[in-house]
């Protein structure tokens, strides 16, 4: 367990090294180039309005990108939180609200304060209301399955099983983050930012639900927050 405390540890703050590193990248213009690039790869060079792939491609990735919507991603969170109260634990509910709308938050407060452009150098595939930086759909994804994969992991021994489940988390993530700019609707550095965000706020998520787990285990409530042999 001391070893996957190091490596969580460690990926938090080598994931927000990396986003202070792409906030300096945006602010001073360097990675411009890099983004339009990358946008327009995923576009035909027949028509830079036309994504490539069939129709039936374009559809599946709208629905992809609807895994990062605010409205599944509070779906999941409620389907989360309902088996966690059938086995009355109460403190990973807590801790699973508070760490998803805390994200929520901070995504909203940093676009707000970064005021970036969406892309218009392409057609929007996707209706868009907010500022671009960072991608509040790459933010929120990474938030909400990596820490709900944090706090199920503490309930499985397999580690076969805990290594699957995170993997999937970063797949769904990864999925969803690819999908806002094969849409248009993000920059590529827009979604690197919500990927590390999103990445260190659910390492952190996983530190303090291991502390925790340790503090309330010393008086009989370890079983709340969930344990592990592994």
């Amino acid at each position: 367990m001391e070893n996957e405390v190091r490596a969580v540890s460690t990926g938090v703050i080598v994931a927000l090294a990396l986003f202070v590193a792409d906030v300096l990248l945006v602010e001073t213009g360097r990675v411009e180039a890099f983004d339009l690039a990358v946008l327009e790869w995923f576009r035909s060079t027949a028509d830079i309005n036309d994504a490539w792939g069939p129709p039936w491609f374009e559809e599946a990735a709208g629905e992809i990108t609807a895994l990062g919507s605010y409205s599944v991603i509070l779906l999941f969170s409620l389907i989360a939180a309902g088996v966690l109260a059938i086995y009355r634990h109460t403190l990973a509910i807590v801790f699973i609200g508070v760490a998803i709308s805390g994200g929520a938050i901070v995504s909203s407060v940093l676009k707000l304060l970064f005021e970036r452009a969406r892309p218009d150098v392409v057609e929007h595939m996707d209706t868009t209301f907010t500022y671009s930086f960072p991608s509040g759909h790459a933010l929120i994804s990474a938030m909400t399955y990596l820490t709900l994969a944090a706090v199920a992991i503490r309930f499985i021994n397999n580690t076969l099983a805990r290594r699957y489940l995170l993997g999937c988390a970063v797949l769904l993530t990864a999925l969803v983050g690819t999908s806002r700019v094969y849409l248009g609707v993000h920059w590529p550095s827009d979604v690197f930012a919500g990927w590390c965000l999103g990445g260190a706020w659910a390492g952190a998520s996983w530190l303090i639900a291991h502390y925790l787990s340790l503090r309330v285990s010393k008086g009989g409530m370890g079983a709340d927050l969930g344990e592990s042999d592994v």
